[in-house]
């Protein structure tokens, strides 16, 4: 493996760590927002899931979530970019 690909592949690494915190963060936050939805609610059992499928479905559209998509996709873009470039590396080198 060169220093290039070793660089790629730890780009491509903190890529998805990065990735992977947003989505926790962003699910975390989609599940506080529909606790607190069904607190006011006093929702039972069914009712609470209902919020929480319908709260997810929120995340494409409100616009309080726009920054989360924004970084999100910008983290994706990013993931894949460092994929690309690796599969790149590897096939220049074969």
């Amino acid at each position: 493996m060169t220093t290039t690909q070793s660089i790629i592949l730890g780009l491509q690494s903190l890529s998805f760590t990065l990735w992977a915190g947003l989505m926790f963060w962003t699910l975390f936050r989609l599940r506080r927002r529909a606790q607190a939805q069904a607190r006011v609610e006093n929702a039972g059992m069914f009712r609470q899931i209902a919020l929480s499928v319908t709260t997810f479905g929120l995340f494409f559209k409100h616009p309080d979530f726009a920054p989360d998509r924004r970084r999100l996709a910008l983290a994706t873009l990013v993931m894949a970019t460092a994929m690309v470039l690796f599969w790149w590396s590897v096939r220049d080198n074969s």
